[in-house]
């Protein structure tokens, strides 16, 4: 279901067992591994080692997100259906890990089930968030904030460097549009793997910021 790739509202029934089964909705799959995308030459510079971690199954919880600038905590599970989201913030299947090279792209509602992304609105460039997972903690500041339509699904592409895409659906009790939340990461286990080149081309903004 695209729409709850996108994090579309669900006044679905909560179930204590959530079906697990892929993500449907895996449109970029394919783009190669993580260590594809280490900038060239970087292995043979470096002694840091790049930590990656694995998939977890879907419906899995696998990671803490923290927000602190609108008191957000919340536990973030793998897949993007209705049954996941139920259980709070959910990584995109085709999507980068957390603090992972690509783009991590979380979904989560904003007045159902715990309403884990109602206070989205009101981040502002600079931001911290921090999602802390298996490979450490990975800390993102905010870059920017749009609204886009329901099916504009190259918000959750693939792209250079690392970042964290937050989506959820806007306004507040609608399904009408999606306002997007892009962070950078900034500090972590793989942030050395990121080079300040990849901040001039790779943040996606819409005409207008909100």
């Amino acid at each position: 279901d695209r729409r709850a790739a996108v994090g579309s509202e669900s006044t679905h029934r909560r179930h204590p067992h959530p079906r697990r089964r892929p993500d449907d909705f895996c449109p970029h799959a394919g783009f190669g591994t993580a260590e594809d995308l280490l900038p060239a030459g970087w292995q043979d510079s470096s002694d840091a080692t790049y930590a990656k971690g694995s998939r977890p199954a879907p419906g899995e919880p696998f990671a803490v997100i923290a927000i602190p600038a609108i008191n957000v905590e919340w536990a973030v599970v793998d897949g993007t259906e209705p049954e996941h989201l139920r259980l709070g913030p959910g990584l995109m299947g085709h999507a980068a890990l957390p603090g992972e090279l690509g783009n991590s792209v979380i979904a989560g509602h904003r007045t159902t089930w715990g309403a884990p992304f109602n206070r989205v609105d009101e981040l502002a460039p600079g931001d911290r968030i921090m999602v802390e997972s298996p490979t450490g903690t990975h800390v993102y500041e905010v870059t920017s904030q749009f609204v886009v339509a329901p099916e504009d699904f190259w918000v959750a592409e693939h792209r250079e460097g690392a970042w964290l895409t937050l989506t959820a659906c806007h306004p507040k009790g609608s399904a009408r549009q999606r306002i997007v939340t892009v962070a950078k990461l900034v500090d972590g286990p793989n942030a050395a793997f990121v080079t300040e080149a990849f901040w001039d081309v790779a943040d996606p903004r819409a005409e207008e910021d909100v």
